[in-house]
């Protein structure tokens, strides 16, 4: 299931996002906190993947409306 994702994942999304920093375009890891403070200011959507009722990642979109979207993926290690 594909879900948009809330305040409530933002600790989850955390753990993922620092987890595959290494592999991003910025290598730098958040606190939950910083990360709590930037959805709550956060422009473009993000979504929740779940299996079987498991969150097991996320994607991001950015630049909509300009005629283009961009789509990044992150997956939980496990």
């Amino acid at each position: 299931m594909i879900r948009p994702m809330t305040i409530e994942d933002v600790r989850f999304f955390n753990e993922v996002r620092n987890e595959c920093s290494k592999w991003l375009h910025d290598p730098l890891t958040h606190t939950y906190e910083e990360a709590l403070s930037w959805f709550k200011n956060a422009e473009n959507p993000f979504f929740i993947y779940e299996l079987e009722g498991d969150k097991i990642g996320y994607f991001r979109t950015s630049r909509w409306g300009e005629g283009s979207c961009f789509v990044g993926m992150d997956i939980h290690e496990d």
